[in-house]
């Protein structure tokens, strides 16, 4: 369920997409939700359209950053799979 990455230092990007890579429409305000997934297990991240925007601080530890991925990915999960 993700599509066209990009990244420029330490801020990330990535577009939510249906299997198969089309993008889902702008009604069905999948960033939105996938970003309100996430804020319930306390990370935050900016939803532009179907996309979702990391803005992580650089101080984070390689842990902090295997939570920040897993929570993501369970966000993702339960918007774009289990919907």
């Amino acid at each position: 369920h993700i599509g066209n990455v990009r990244q420029l230092g330490a801020i990330a990007a990535f577009d939510l997409v249906r299997p198969g890579g089309d993008p889902y429409r702008w009604e069905e305000k999948k960033g939105i939700r996938v970003c309100e997934a996430a804020r319930e297990q306390r990370i935050l991240v900016r939803p532009i359209g179907s996309t979702v925007v990391l803005m992580p601080p650089y101080a984070m530890t390689p842990r902090q950053i295997e939570w920040l991925f897993k929570g993501l990915e369970r966000a993702i999960d339960r918007v774009c799979v289990e919907a």
